[in-house]
């Protein structure tokens, strides 16, 4: 589980710095100027980050959004149900899963990363030589 500073890794570069400096008592026209952006703009990042370091850890924090909803798309719930996936290699089967949507996971698990399996016409190839 995630706890309060290790949850400063899921905010934007831009959301961090507007959460920072608001913590130093920045004012959000204050924050805007060194940002260059505007007021309310630089509100909203603040908004956002607190929102992100308010909420509750989900036991997908750290994955791209892309796999998340790919692994939503699945059924899969939990760390162990990916982690079982994964190593049954059940999860290449999904839609839109690829080859760094694997590396991701791999890492997100902890695992060593994976060597790239040579395309199906190179070993069809290499067999017929």
């Amino acid at each position: 589980m995630m706890k309060g500073n290790d949850r400063l890794n899921l905010l934007t570069e831009r959301e961090l710095i507007a959460y920072k400096l608001r913590k130093e008592g920045l004012k959000f026209d204050e924050i805007g100027k060194r940002m260059g952006i505007c007021k309310q703009r630089a509100y909203l990042l603040y908004v956002y980050a607190k929102a992100t370091m308010n909420s509750a850890p989900k036991w997908h924090d750290g994955l791209s959004t892309r796999l998340r909803k790919c692994i939503k798309n699945s059924g899969i719930n939990s760390r162990d149900e990916l982690q079982r996936m994964f190593l049954n290699g059940k999860l290449e089967k999904c839609r839109h899963y690829g080859w760094q949507m694997h590396k991701e996971v791999a890492r997100w698990l902890g695992l060593p990363e994976p060597s790239k399996p040579k395309k199906q016409y190179e070993q069809n190839r290499a067999t017929t030589r």
